[in-house]
């Protein structure tokens, strides 16, 4: 299970800061297109509902530092069996996009700049020569049930999924409003924990099945209002 936040004032008194309901998950998806390094420092935004080959819409998809593709999909009051399904579902068609494709999605939700140079101002570093090697896929929500957890873990323990989720708890006081975020599979534990799949059921890697579809780590932003 995620590790729950709490966020004390200092002073004569330790004060709790009482966690608020987030105005709506649009919000939360709005502030994720503003800075997805709110998500992980690790990632850079291609474009925010992005069109697949058969009509449907992902919510947030990325690149990281390596090359490699991110679909973010924010829960939205779908039960876990439909967010998973969704995003399995845009693995099956993000894993076969090539460069020219990736590009040009880019572009057109970036107008006037090309992914070489955004990705080169996001990190500092030319964009590999094979990109889309792998891929990952997250759920954003404003919590996580139970449900959303054991699917999670059951696809990653035992099938190597690299599926993950995020939560992110909100807290408002006075002048300021507080973004905390909490990973369900702390990053480095997940990345381990799909490839002791890969070790236990052989070489091959999740990206090359036919799927058709520990510790945690929090961080806390703050923004005036």
């Amino acid at each position: 299970m995620p590790i729950e936040v709490g966020i004390w004032r200092l002073g004569d008194r330790p004060e709790r800061i009482n966690m608020s309901a987030i105005e709506s998950e649009s919000k939360l998806e709005d502030t994720l297109v503003g800075d997805i390094s709110i998500l992980s420092p690790q990632l850079m935004l291609i474009g925010r509902q992005v069109s697949t080959a058969y009509g449907k819409f992902i919510d947030l998809l990325a690149i990281d530092v390596e090359g490699n593709l991110t679909i973010i999909e924010l829960k939205k009051n779908r039960t876990p069996r439909e967010v998973v399904a969704q995003l399995l579902d845009y693995g099956s068609w993000v894993q076969s996009l090539s460069y020219d494709e990736i590009a040009a999605i880019y572009s057109e939700k970036n107008p006037g700049k090309e992914l070489e140079q955004g990705f080169d101002e996001a990190f500092e570093i030319s964009l590999p020569e094979k990109i889309n090697q792998s891929h990952e896929l997250i759920v954003v929500a404003s919590e996580l049930d139970p449900s959303t957890e054991r699917i999670i873990s059951y696809l990653t323990d035992n099938y190597g999924v690299p599926i993950n989720a995020v939560f992110f708890r909100y807290f408002r006081e006075q002048d300021f409003d507080y973004l905390a975020r909490t990973w369900l599979i702390a990053p480095e534990e997940a990345e381990r924990k799909v490839s002791k799949a890969y070790t236990k059921k052989g070489s091959e890697s999740w990206n090359d099945r036919d799927f058709g579809s520990g510790s945690s780590e929090s961080g806390i932003v703050c923004s005036s209002r």
